[in-house]
């Protein structure tokens, strides 16, 4: 798993996936679309704020089952 805190000396960002929150297990990411995200991983190992790379195994919400995808919706999707 690759996960950046802040790029270093200049790097070109590259990140995929900002992680906004934490549910049961999952860290919650959005992508530059505001789509949701998550990934199976401790809180620590994904603060809030931490930009995940592409090539984690990072899965679209849509994938969960009914209650937990509505429940994540409603506390992490913008209206």
């Amino acid at each position: 798993m690759r996960i950046i805190q802040e790029p270093k000396n200049f790097e070109e960002e590259n990140w995929k996936y900002l992680a906004v929150g934490y549910y049961k297990g999952k860290a919650i990411l959005k992508d530059e679309m505001e789509n949701l995200f998550y990934m199976e991983c401790k809180e620590a190992e994904a603060p809030i704020g931490t930009m995940v790379s592409e090539g984690v195994s990072v899965l679209p919400v849509e994938v969960l089952d009914k209650d937990e995808r509505a429940e994540i919706m409603r506390i992490y999707q913008e209206e």
